[in-house]
């Protein structure tokens, strides 16, 4: 039986689950979390964790040990250099792969999918006595991925769901599993757990996902097009979106523009913003569409508009402003932002001549 875990991949929920599994295997009633030991890799050094590895359970057949995030640094295209330490680490993790004690599991968690070409993935695939590797990727909804995934997971929670209200929760709430399963507990509650979900039970209960309408929002207040940027925002406020979540959808927007300015400019590659930013994505779409729009900004109006949105975060908490008028009112003024600052440079040149 395996001893060895890698479990690597974007995809959250069914990561996290896999590694649910193996706690529950080493778990022993009245003992807790006393023989599950968590790493993190920026913390621990290869010796040190072949001496926790080899640390006897209490009390119970067996341990685990979770390391988050080490074998990354050994993924060749993310390498900035092959230095003798590098290459010494991943050779002696390798070698340990098989001297793993029967009473510890040892689960290497990894956030992102690692390269192909990364040594320990490489041995530890080979090695299926020894180890078991999991690669848990986003599902692709062009191929019914999501759709089939949800229809399974409904039947896990004794309910059933008919074809349009899957199809409805699949384009309401994008291929974020961890949301679908939270709005598909909140939907086998509302039919008391042994009745049918409908179309209807969704366009009631699950409201619909923006992340690319935010892009569509955010592109047209870079490019001050008042007349989209408002049409996107009322769309918003139609499906009864809170101002406050969607004023903070719009400061994690730009937050993650202004990372992105900054990371662009010391040379990263999209892949190593997406990264850096938590923002991965098949194909690296979000970190590219990041890159646009941080084109759009320059550096002192990113600093303007974050002043503009803690205004308005402030005027709304404190009752100030009406929400609604608040979050028009901050769009109108992004929009407004830089024509001014150009006529202002216009006249300037004007007088100047």
């Amino acid at each position: 039986m395996p001893n060895v875990y890698i479990l690597h991949g974007e995809e959250e929920l069914l990561r996290t689950e896999a590694l649910g599994r193996l706690r529950r295997k080493v778990a022993v009633e009245g003992m807790g979390e006393l023989n599950i030991v968590t790493l993190n890799s920026r913390d621990i050094s290869v010796r040190e964790l072949k001496d926790i590895c080899n640390t006897m359970p209490f009390l119970a057949p067996q341990r685990l040990v979770i390391v988050e995030d080490m074998l990354g640094q050994f993924d060749a295209a993310d390498k900035k250099s092959t230095g003798i330490k590098e290459s010494s680490d991943s050779a002696e993790i390798i070698d340990y792969l098989n001297q793993v004690p029967p009473t510890t599991l040892l689960a290497f968690v990894e956030s992102h999918p690692l390269n192909k070409g990364n040594p320990i993935l490489k041995a530890a695939s080979a090695n299926k006595e020894c180890c078991q590797v999991q690669q848990f990727g986003q599902l692709d909804a062009r191929r019914g991925q999501v759709e089939n995934w949800i229809s399974e997971r409904s039947a896990q929670k004794s309910v059933s769901i008919d074809g349009s209200a899957i199809a409805l929760l699949a384009t309401s709430a994008g291929n974020d599993l961890r949301r679908i399963d939270q709005e598909l507990e909140k939907l086998a509650a509302y039919v008391d757990y042994n009745g049918t979900i409908d179309r209807e039970s969704v366009q009631k209960l699950v409201p619909p996902v923006f992340e690319e309408k935010i892009f569509t929002l955010v592109d047209a207040l870079g490019q001050r097009n008042g007349r989209t940027a408002t049409r996107m925002l009322e769309e918003f406020l139609e499906n009864r979106v809170n101002e406050l979540y969607l004023l903070t959808m719009i400061a994690r927007q730009f937050r993650l523009i202004i990372g992105t300015q900054d990371l662009a400019s010391r040379g990263a590659t999209p892949a190593e913003i997406g990264k850096q930013l938590n923002a991965s994505s098949r194909n690296d779409f979000v970190a590219r569409k990041l890159l646009q729009q941080a084109h759009l900004f320059s550096p002192g109006e990113l600093i303007r508009v974050q002043e503009m949105i803690l205004a308005t975060d402030q005027a709304i908490k404190t009752g100030k402003m009406d929400p609604t008028l608040a979050i028009q009112t901050l769009v109108i003024s992004i929009c407004a932002h830089r024509r001014q600052g150009n006529t202002q440079k216009a006249k300037s040149s004007a007088r100047t001549r």
